[in-house]
This record gives C-alpha cells, structure tokens and sequence, in this order.
C-alpha cells in the first residue's frame, strides 16, 4: 500500500489515481535508452504498463540493440477505441 504524507506529517492511504500515476512514473524508467531487457517477461511488464490506461487503441515499437538493450520507444500510431491503422512503411522508416 502506498502512503502520501499530508501537511501535518500524518501518512494517510494514496488514492487509487495517485497510486497508478506513481506506478506509471516508475515503470517509465525500464524503458529508457541503454536498459538491458533481460526476458521477454520483462518486456511484457514494462511495455503493458506503459500501454495501460490508455483510453484509445496505440501501436508503438520498442527497438533493441544486439544486446537486447532499450535503443528507443516510439508511439507510432493512435487509433479509435477498438482499432489503429498501422502503416509497416512508416514502422521500416523508424527502425532505419
């Protein structure tokens, strides 16, 4: 459980919106430039954290060196509720 202390010094329950922006900020850093993704369950962990909360359908690519470390994650495309329109031309170009 996560605490937030208020002005008085007393440590009271976070609210749920507080405690899934935290998570959010932390999980942010598995994916910066350099990180060494160890397993694919890593990649799982940190990309569907970055994808939760999301209110619309989002294509994005997370590209990898040789040695399986974070070189960039690009947000490539946004669609509707239920569905993206993904362009593999525009996918080749970034990873180029």
């Amino acid at each position: 459980m996560l605490f937030i202390q208020d002005q008085s010094g007393s440590y009271l329950p976070a609210p749920k919106d507080a405690v899934l922006i935290e998570a959010r900020r932390l999980n942010s850093h598995q994916l910066r430039r350099g990180v060494f993704i160890r397993s694919p369950d890593m990649a799982k962990l940190a990309i569907s954290a970055k994808l939760s909360g999301n209110e619309c359908e989002m294509f994005a690519c997370l590209f990898l060196d040789s040695k399986h470390r974070v070189l960039a994650w690009v947000e490539m495309f946004r669609g509707s509720v239920n569905s993206a329109t993904v362009h593999p031309r525009e996918v080749v170009k970034e990873a180029l």
